[in-house]
């Protein structure tokens, strides 16, 4: 059991990076409609959303991430409230020809019939110095 966690953390976070460069426009698919969102840059305000068909879910493929490249560099998984997983992944984010930005993310996967969705997504940019 021990190694639940971090095999679906592991599986989850290849499988959610690559639809982000591949397929963005289907990225919503690991949302539900309770899903809540949060994305922002380090120290700002970010605005939480919720649902699956929020803007910033449904509309991923209008930020030009057809060419997004990520470069994981640790991922953390533990099992959580009502058999949910929590994920923290920290990495690299290199979208088009733009230098590439430290950032961190955390999820809340949620049991559901057959495996999981996102209900909880925190996504920041980090700042090189603080």
């Amino acid at each position: 059991m021990a190694t639940v966690p971090l095999d679906v953390g592991l599986i989850f976070v290849r499988e959610y990076y690559t639809f982000l460069n591949k397929k963005p426009q289907r990225i919503h698919a690991f949302y539900s409609k309770n899903s809540v969102l949060v994305r922002g840059d380090e120290g700002d305000v970010a605005k939480t959303y919720r649902g699956q068909e929020v803007r910033e879910i449904k509309s991923m493929e209008e930020l030009n991430f057809e060419d997004c490249k990520v470069l994981v560099t640790q991922v953390d998984s533990q099992m959580s409230a009502n058999d949910g997983i929590l994920i923290q992944v920290l990495g690299e984010m290199c979208n088009l020809d733009n230098p590439p930005q430290k950032f961190s993310q955390t999820f809340f996967l949620a049991p559901q019939h057959k495996g999981y969705y996102v209900l909880n997504d925190i996504f920041r940019f980090l700042k090189e110095e603080v």
